[in-house]
């Protein structure tokens, strides 16, 4: 059965709980989709994040390469994409994906950062995945909105 009074959690109630709370230092929203992202003739099925500038930090993961997400990049809506040790090895062949570009639902998107493997063997890490800021994933991936080049 459908819900029809559906309350979303909003940008602005994230701002105030932040501000709000004395426990609370930091909030990172992320929204998740899966699909697939290729690079040349490479192609994998993977989890997409949308999240922000903090996600990183919060998860407690580490850059290999390159910088994670910026507010500057969310603010600017720039089309940049970190991916995970997986996506790195199997559509990059194990090189440094950072200035290189990946495709989304034919959406072009610049790796600035790849994440540092976790390496525990579990289905499901942060090594199988892709993240992009929220804006760039509601777009490219569940809108398919931004222009294809």
């Amino acid at each position: 059965m459908e819900r029809t009074n559906k309350e979303e959690l909003m940008e602005k109630d994230l701002e105030n709980l932040e501000q709000s709370s004395q426990y609370i230092t930091k909030i990172s929203p992320y929204i998740l989709k899966q699909s697939n992202v290729k690079y040349e003739t490479n192609t994998k099925n993977t989890r997409i994040f949308g999240t922000d500038e903090n996600y990183l930090e919060m998860e407690g993961m580490k850059l290999e390469s390159g910088r994670f997400i910026s507010a500057l990049d969310i603010e600017k809506n720039d089309k940049v994409a970190v991916v995970g040790a997986t996506i790195k090895n199997k559509l990059y062949d194990d090189e440094d994906p950072v200035g290189k570009y990946i495709k989304i639902n034919g959406t072009k998107f610049l790796v600035i950062g790849c994440v540092e493997s976790v390496a525990n063997g579990m289905e499901g890490t942060n090594d199988d995945m892709v993240m992009l800021h929220q804006r760039g994933l509601v777009s490219a991936c569940l809108y398919e909105g931004w222009a294809k080049n």
